[in-house]
């Protein structure tokens, strides 16, 4: 089938990630896919005066996120020269568009049939910018939707009980994301991504961070991402690694710490849990469909950031027996979560798709 994805923009995020991983399966299956993405988008004043204020300096020049190249070398990528929506003209003919951002679903929604059956792929439900009553309205348009978890299932079926949805969980790259049995650092070591909007939670996790560091003075963490901006300044910086450094961090760590207030799955939880590292989560996303609470990790509710810390120290400090039947625990839980099983679901509600919409 000839497969166009539809971009907001290449920026460095999960769900970016996961239309590379998928759109990079698809093309190995023989598919023909192209994305189209808005080059990135000009800062804002307003974020334009924080970073003077803040740092002395204007934001950095954003960099295209590193996910696509399997779609890049084929010439399969497109970034229209000016930000604006995706029109008839800039999409060829084929047999399935898909919306991947919520963004881009109006834009996919009044393309021509030509270009062939749409789909949305539902991979989040809000944030600051995207708030859940912005989402609403494009999960009321006619498309066959995938998502990753059965509260996202439900939420689209509450605005479109007849809507197909189809339930993708998101998986593991197992040839990179994984480590073997290991003893526990002699310097205890928490990892975490730090991405800067309310909704990732980075206050909650520098209120634990420091809490945890009163009773363990020589703790070391490490954030991934662009800056630790709002973390300690204790906090060690893993710059926009790529997926083997990334790899490598996991597997460096006792524990990764995942604090969002809202999350459509959270792809750092498996991935962290096949390097063989718990994870102490919110209870957000995917996280309670991959974490049994006290075996493979540690649920806690939203903005606890005080049982955040104290799970993190009772396992840092507690006998290393405890804490390695938990690493082989969250290893084995996500054990068989495949990228190929996943985008055999994926790939199964494009084709009802495309047959649905032959038959119009």
């Amino acid at each position: 089938m000839k497969i166009t994805f539809i971009m907001f923009a290449n920026v460095l995020n999960g769900g970016n990630r996961v239309i590379g991983i998928v759109a990079a399966e698809l093309a190995a299956r023989g598919h023909d896919v192209q994305i189209i993405t808005q080059p990135h988008p000009k800062p804002s004043v307003r974020r334009i005066l924080s970073s003077v204020v803040q740092h002395g300096r204007l934001p950095p020049k954003p960099v295209d996120g590193p996910f696509l190249d399997a779609i890049i070398k084929s010439d399969g990528l497109t970034t229209l020269r000016t930000p604006r929506p995706v029109r008839d003209s800039d999409v060829a003919d084929g047999d399935i568009v898909i919306a991947s951002w919520w963004e881009t679903a109006p834009w996919v929604n009044a393309l021509s049939a030509r270009k062939g059956a749409k789909v949305y792929f539902m991979q989040d439900y809000g944030a600051v910018g995207q708030e859940i009553e912005k989402l609403i309205p494009t999960w009321q348009m006619p498309f066959t939707f995938v998502t990753l978890n059965s509260q996202l299932q439900a939420m689209i079926k509450a605005q479109n009980p007849s809507a197909p949805v189809a339930i993708m969980r998101n998986a593991v790259d197992h040839s990179v994301f994984k480590a073997a049995p290991r003893a526990r650092n002699i310097r205890p070591t928490i990892g975490l991504i730090h991405r800067n909007q309310p909704t990732k939670g980075m206050d909650i996790a520098a209120q634990a961070l420091t809490e945890i560091r009163k009773g363990i003075p020589d703790l070391r963490a490490i954030a991934v991402g662009a800056s630790t901006s709002t973390l300690p300044d204790w906090v060690e910086l893993v710059h926009r690694p790529d997926d083997q450094a990334l790899a490598q961090v996991y597997r460096s760590c006792d524990l990764w710490l995942f604090p969002s207030r809202m999350e459509g799955f959270g792809l750092p939880i498996i991935e962290a849990m096949a390097s063989h590292t718990p994870v102490i989560s919110t209870r957000v996303g995917g996280a309670e469909d991959v974490i049994t609470d006290g075996a493979s990790g540690y649920l806690v509710e939203i903005d606890d950031w005080r049982s955040m810390s104290q799970r993190a120290t009772a396992l840092l400090t507690g006998p290393e027996t405890h804490w390695s039947d938990m690493s082989k625990a969250a290893h084995d839980a996500v054990a068989s979560h495949t990228w190929s099983d996943a985008v055999d679901i994926f790939e199964a509600a494009l084709v009802e798709a495309h047959a649905a919409h032959c038959a119009t």
